[in-house]
């Protein structure tokens, strides 16, 4: 089996974020209990695209790991959770490892996101898209969406081929964004509306692309310690972090 993901380290004291003893699993994924199509589509509903478009595929860096392909056809997998309401106190913590397939050599529309079936209000996204509503479009980085302000938003993190992380913290009305343990300051505590109750976890855009890529470890959780992510990320921006390695057993 895989081993756990190892998220960002900042020293040997500071906890590691989905590592926290007394962060609160919502939902965890690394892929590699499903044998079949029809395992994977009985957890993660297939609403858009087709099992050649979306779909179970083997990790492009290590065939023994399974993860979730979407090609440049449109595609798109649904996860339904209980809703769940971040907060200050208690904010969410969503995780997900992205592999890269050109690293900006193309665009594309490729992301993971959570939101609200009922209204649109407290969307996020986060990966690639090929226009920005704030910011001067770059191809050779990453993008990612709020919603409640500004909608897609241009980021600074260059793309290179390859696996990255992305930590997506979401507390009572602000969101910061992290990709390979770097905090990226166009997306850094960005503003939303609140009180939205997110029921469900996409991956994959729906839309067609120019890229190929791949997805793995997803994970919602409750961080109830929100001031040491906080001061972690902080960290983080200095330059202090150890960035993670994907490490299979």
């Amino acid at each position: 089996m895989k081993s756990p993901s190892l998220l960002t380290i900042v020293s040997l004291t500071v906890a590691v974020f989905s590592f926290d003893s007394s962060a609160q699993i919502i939902f965890s994924d690394d892929f590699e209990s499903y044998s079949s199509d029809s395992e994977l589509t009985a957890t993660w509903s297939r609403v858009s695209g087709t099992g050649t478009s979306i779909l179970l595929a083997a990790d492009p860096t290590n065939p023994s790991n399974q993860t979730i392909q979407q090609t440049t056809v449109a595609g798109r997998l649904r996860h339904v959770i209980s809703g769940v309401n971040p907060t200050d106190a208690a904010p969410l913590l969503l995780s997900f490892d992205f592999y890269d397939s050109n690293g900006g050599t193309t665009s594309g529309r490729q992301y993971v996101e959570i939101r609200n079936s009922g209204v649109t209000g407290g969307l996020f996204d986060v990966g690639l898209i090929n226009s920005v509503n704030t910011g001067t479009y770059a191809q050779g980085a990453y993008q990612a969406r709020d919603i409640d302000n500004g909608n897609w938003v241009q980021l600074g993190v260059a793309r290179s081929v390859g696996w990255h992380h992305f930590e997506l913290l979401i507390e009572g009305f602000s969101a910061t964004l992290s990709i390979d343990g770097i905090v990226d300051p166009s997306f850094s505590d960005r503003a939303w509306n609140g009180g939205a109750s997110y029921d469900w976890l996409h991956i994959g855009s729906a839309l067609t692309s120019n890229t190929d890529a791949y997805y793995d470890n997803i994970s919602l959780a409750v961080v109830p310690e929100p001031s040491v992510y906080v001061a972690v990320f902080g960290a983080l921006a200095l330059g202090v972090a150890v960035i993670r390695r994907r490490v299979k057993s």
